[in-house]
């Protein structure tokens, strides 16, 4: 998950108000987030993103900077009112509830392995 691998994080995002086509793209190119460690200001990454709903969108990084999405979000004037993530590289949440765990099986392992 080291940044320079580039690891695809995908995110289900509700927000406080209605997506706009200017929310997806300016949030697709990359935007301003502020501080970031020694810098004063950190564009992000582009990103994937889609609308899945009047106020849900999916996106999906290949960064992850502190409470990125929410800080992206807040940069265009909306608010992140839920945040789930489902995915991580090839690995997908499933069925697994909030502090529910599982073992990886051999094949994940080795397709994680690949990722890196």
């Amino acid at each position: 998950l080291q940044p320079d691998a580039e690891t695809e994080k995908e995110y289900e995002v509700t927000l406080d108000k209605p997506v706009t086509h200017q929310f997806l793209i300016r949030l697709k190119h990359g935007v301003d987030i502020g501080a970031v460690g020694k810098r004063q200001h950190y564009k992000t990454k582009p990103v994937k993103i889609r609308k899945t709903g009047p106020k849900k969108v999916e996106i999906i990084l290949t960064e992850g900077k502190n409470r990125q999405i929410r800080r992206m979000a807040g940069s265009v004037g909306f608010k992140v009112v839920k945040l789930k993530r489902f995915r991580i590289g090839s690995l997908k949440l499933g069925s697994l509830k909030k502090g529910q765990f599982r073992k990886l099986k051999p094949a994940e392992v080795k397709e994680i392995l690949k990722e890196v």
